[in-house]
């Protein structure tokens, strides 16, 4: 079991680290402060670069002086030390010597250091020359002659300043190719463990792998991949510092569970991984159904109570990969997988999703030509007055036929969008396509339809999505107040103020909000109430089981009562039965949509499916099952 110390501060979990980790995670915390106050007023490479140049310069330019007239001094102030006759010796042996000591630290400095190795070795000549020019420069024409120029100590200085000028200006110009000269202490201390949790990061957990993998007995062992599923959202709603407070907290909780053996990681923004020494797959999942229990419930964080949960994929050696990055790479396709399914669920890899993997890479790759290829289409659902009609309006619902991949689901690519920004360009086609279509359609009707288009959450956030909207309605000639613009009730808590300002924007020029997949979100009537809803949509989950289940009954009874109670008008879809539509009808559900009326259609076909929908026989029809089922013809809904 963990405990914190009692300012709050997480201890940092060493048992399982090497030891040369273990020693700078334990150094005191004083030194980490001056580590990190130097890492803060350390330059940028090529500015540090530029500066050790040109200390280097002056240092080389000024020595020759030191040796010429500070260094013959050193010897004379030692002369009552050393006998009359012995001076002479003593005099060139100091010299000499002075000088071999601070070459062969200058050597060392450069040796030692991580420049660009065409630049270290230049240095080394050019030190290795300095050494030869002084040692003939001590014997003096002894043993290697020398010109007579080369005898005066301002001449050879002079000529030690030119050549370290010239060296100099090569440094400068190839310090862009020269990384940063790290500290090891700098570069422990800041790619190796987070600043907010004080966890391993990316790195260790790849070396810890690595090393797991070469083991010499080659145990199992498993890694879980969690994702905080509202770190995104609190992040936005509450900033940086509310964001890493939530990661601090989970990161503490992840840890209690920790035996000393296993290793917990900070990899990402919203991810953690664990490393669970020894582990199959089912006593992995069972750990990761244990920190599901431990993350749920409620965090506190800046004074509001945060419902959190994860989604977690789980990875096994060696099933999953042989390698680090392979490990690392399928614990997060079995993430993805789990967040697919909902938020807070486990998945453990499989090579099935491996396979998906890749197919969904290559479904992004035609994706983005999708557009260009005119691969992207609009079907039409009717939306039908309860409870024989007319039809009122119509819902756009996008369709993909993949040169490549065939009829492909909106469940399976548009997902892919939302991961790649693809989806900005299909919303803007998707809304103009959707807009020229209904005008061109009423255009030929006495009595206009209005048209629904479901918006994704993330494309609220937009700052032009009000502004592409009037463009699309000033370009089709529609009206705006036959455009419905669809959101899930979720997208309401998400990014609130950018939110309230879109739909604010919609509301100004005229177009209709409707909530999509009313009951199944967090949201409330407040919210409702505060961003001008015009219309409720109950999800089909609860329709379906309306006539099966009195819960759903009662829900959707309900939601229908006090919606009209605010003035909100309600539509359900996924109307698939008399029975669904009599129990609607009776509840004073206004609008239906469902196959019990029409499926999507595509536009060719839709005038003929609304003209059937809006004839005798069709009335006739809804009255026969209406009485098949039981019911009794309700009394006109009074419009609302």
């Amino acid at each position: 079991m963990t405990k914190t110390t009692n300012t709050g501060q997480m201890p940092r979990d060493t048992g399982s680290l090497p030891s040369h980790l273990r020693q700078v995670q334990e150094r005191p915390a004083i030194q980490r402060l001056l580590l990190r106050f130097k890492i803060i007023t350390q330059p940028p490479p090529l500015l540090a670069s530029v500066i050790s140049a040109a200390i280097s310069l002056l240092a080389l330019m000024v020595w020759p002086f030191a040796f010429a007239h500070v260094l013959p001094h050193l010897p004379r102030l030692l002369l009552r030390l050393v006998p009359a006759s012995s001076y002479s010796v003593f005099y060139d042996l100091t010299i000499w010597g002075a000088h071999l000591v601070i070459i062969a630290i200058l050597a060392l400095v450069i040796i030692r250091s991580r420049l660009e190795e065409l630049t270290r070795w230049m240095f080394l000549v050019f030190f290795t020359l300095l050494v030869v020019c002084e040692f003939a420069r001590l014997i003096r024409g002894g043993l290697i002659p020398l010109p007579g120029w080369m005898q005066d100590d301002i001449h050879v200085m002079a000529a030690f300043s030119a050549l370290t000028t010239a060296i100099v200006i090569v440094w400068i110009t190839t310090a862009h190719k020269m990384a940063r000269p790290p500290m090891d202490d700098y570069f422990t201390e800041t790619t190796l463990f987070d600043a907010v949790t004080e966890l391993p990061t990316l790195r260790i957990m790849k070396q810890t792998l690595g090393r797991s993998i070469q083991s010499a007995n080659k145990s199992r062992f498993a890694i879980i991949m969690v994702q905080v599923d509202q770190y995104k959202r609190i992040h936005e709603l509450l900033g940086h510092q509310a964001a890493s407070d939530l990661i601090a907290q989970i990161a503490l909780r992840l840890r209690r569970g920790l035996r000393r053996q296993d290793i917990l990681a900070r990899t990402g923004a919203d991810e953690f991984v664990l490393l669970l020494r020894g582990a199959r797959g089912d006593q992995a999942l069972a750990v990761a159904d244990h920190f599901q229990k431990t993350l749920a419930g409620i965090i506190p964080i800046e004074g509001h109570d945060m419902a959190i949960t994860a989604s977690m994929g789980v990875a096994t050696y060696p099933e999953a990969g042989d390698s680090a990055a392979a490990l690392i790479r399928n614990a997060e396709t079995a993430m993805y997988h789990a967040q697919r399914k909902g938020s807070g669920s486990v998945e453990l890899f499989t090579q099935d999703m491996a396979v998906l993997a890749q197919k969904r890479i290559a479904m992004e790759r035609a994706l983005r030509t999708a557009i260009e290829r005119g691969e992207l289409s609009l079907h039409y659902q009717p939306q039908v007055e309860l409870p024989t009609g007319p039809v009122r309006g119509i819902e756009a619902l996008l369709r993909w036929n993949s040169a490549e991949f065939g009829d492909v689901s909106p469940l399976d690519f548009l997902p892919i969008a939302e991961e790649t920004r693809l989806i900005t360009p299909i919303t803007d086609w998707l809304l103009e396509e959707a807009c020229r279509f209904a005008a061109a359609e009423n255009a030929t009707r006495a009595t206009p339809l209005s048209i629904a288009v479901n918006i994704p959450p993330g494309q609220l956030q937009r700052d032009d999505l009000v502004s592409v909207v009037e463009r699309c309605l000033a370009a089709s000639g529609l009206s705006a107040n036959l455009l419905e613009v669809e959101i899930t009730e979720n997208a309401l808590m998400d990014n609130f103020p950018s939110t309230k300002d879109t739909l604010t924007g919609l509301r100004t020029l005229g177009v209709h909000i409707a909530i999509d997949d009313f009951g199944t979100g967090f949201s409330s009537m407040s919210y409702i109430l505060r961003f001008h809803i015009d219309r409720l949509k109950i999800d089909q989950s609860f329709i379906r089981d309306a006539t099966t289940s009195k819960v759903s009954a009662v829900v959707t009874s309900s939601i229908i009562s006090l919606a009209h109670g605010l003035g909100i008008r309600v539509i359900a879809e996924g109307v698939e039965t008399a029975d669904q539509m009599r129990m609607l009808v009776q509840a004073g559900c206004e609008e239906g949509q469902g196959y019990l009326f029409s499926r999507p259609v595509s536009a060719e076909n839709l005038r003929a499916t609304v003209a059937e929908l809006d004839s005798l026989a069709h009335q006739e029809k809804m009255r026969a099952l209406l009485l098949s089922s039981g019911g009794q013809l309700p009394l006109p809904i009074p419009a609302v």
